[in-house]
């Protein structure tokens, strides 16, 4: 009897981390963030706007095509589009970010608490993008990619990572969790 209650802690143990360790699918197709309590029903760190009242403008950003100002100490600028600014995005699990660089500018190193997975595609110029796993004998030490032009880098879902620049162009990234949350 004693061997049944151990193994029956243990798989519950387990199935509360892996539970803890997912992002669950959301409950619905979409949820409009809004921040009355009124006029909707709580999901997500938001309220829900209903869906009869849902507009196109609710699934709208206009702004990725203004450059960020780059005058700053990382010589770069992260133009972020969450569900903080585009509500449509609220539940969907994914954002998007276009980052501009002055020459030789850098996104410098941090981490993802989430673990999120980034893609980057770089649109003009060039850049040296590096990720790091977390500590593993088995992981290679670093990821280095050199990107040109119209190329894709995928930074695994590791926690480390960094992004220079060498010359002064575009690049746009995208993330994955839709709160892509980092810390230098």
């Amino acid at each position: 009897m004693e061997k049944k209650v151990d193994l029956r802690l243990v798989l519950v143990l387990m199935a509360s981390y892996v539970a803890y360790a997912t992002d669950p699918t959301q409950l619905q197709d979409f949820c409009i963030g809004i921040n009355n309590p009124i006029d909707g029903v709580f999901v997500n760190g938001l309220f829900c706007k209903n869906p009869i009242q849902a507009t196109p403008n609710d699934f709208l950003f206009k702004g990725l095509n203004i450059p960020g100002n780059t005058n700053n100490k990382q010589g770069s600028n992260v133009t972020l589009v969450s569900a903080a600014n585009l509500p449509g995005l609220n539940t969907l699990g994914i954002s998007l970010a276009r980052i501009d660089f002055a020459p030789y500018g850098l996104i410098p190193p941090h981490t993802h608490p989430r673990a999120a997975t980034e893609i980057f595609t770089v649109l003009e110029g060039t850049s040296t993008s590096v990720s790091s796993p977390p500590t593993s004998r088995t992981a290679k030490p670093a990821l280095l990619g050199c990107p040109q032009p119209r190329d894709v880098f995928v930074f695994p879902g590791w926690p480390h990572s960094f992004s220079i620049q060498h010359w002064q162009d575009p690049i746009c990234g995208h993330c994955k969790p839709e709160q892509p949350k980092t810390r230098e």
